[in-house]
């Protein structure tokens, strides 16, 4: 199936830039580029707007917060590292199957509201009037806490150990290493 569908883009891509070839000098219009890819993430890619969002995000935390943030250059690569690291363990977290309930959701930004003392529905109504939507901080929460289990380790719950790779580690160098005998000696003199 994999490889039939990369058969299938393949074939797109040649098509598309045979198309754009053949048109290309009676195109009037100016090219205009609508996102760029920053990275690409194993199945996934993270896009110029998405970064440029996160550093805007994390230049605002800083200047609320009266402190100095990186130069530029710096926090651009530290945010960049962080989107792809966040976007690994998302895609780890797939793979696995985790999964935010509604009902544990709804607990967790009921307790945010909670936090800075207000009810759900202020909550909301601070959010629309902060600008931000009230879906997009909820999906942001859901993908916090998902983060959260994988850094947790709650993903390798799920991780199945045979009897033959315990026996296989303990046949190697590094399982005989670490679970050979150790000895402590000390030479204690006490005068009489």
């Amino acid at each position: 199936m994999a490889t039939y569908l990369m058969n299938n883009m393949r074939l797109l891509k040649v098509l598309t830039a045979t198309l754009l070839i053949t048109l290309a000098p009676w195109a009037q219009a100016e090219t205009q580029w609508l996102d760029k890819i920053v990275a690409i993430v194993d199945d996934d890619i993270i896009l110029a707007s998405e970064l440029e969002t996160r550093i805007d995000s994390i230049n605002a935390n800083i200047q609320r917060s009266g402190k100095e943030g990186p130069p530029p250059e710096q926090l651009r690569k530290e945010v960049l590292d962080l989107l792809v690291l966040e976007n690994i363990q998302l895609q780890l977290a797939a793979r696995y199957g985790v999964r935010i309930e509604d009902e544990e959701l709804n607990a967790a930004v009921a307790r945010i509201a909670a936090g800075n003392n207000l009810t759900l529905a202020q909550f909301q109504q601070a959010l629309t009037a902060s600008g931000a939507s009230y879906l997009a901080v909820r999906e942001q929460i859901a993908k916090e806490m998902i983060l959260q289990r994988v850094q947790m380790g709650n993903v390798s719950q799920r991780i199945q150990i045979s009897d033959q790779e315990i026996q296989s580690f303990l046949k190697s160098e590094e399982g005989r290493q670490r679970t050979a005998p150790e000895y402590h000696f000390s030479h204690v003199l006490i005068p009489v």
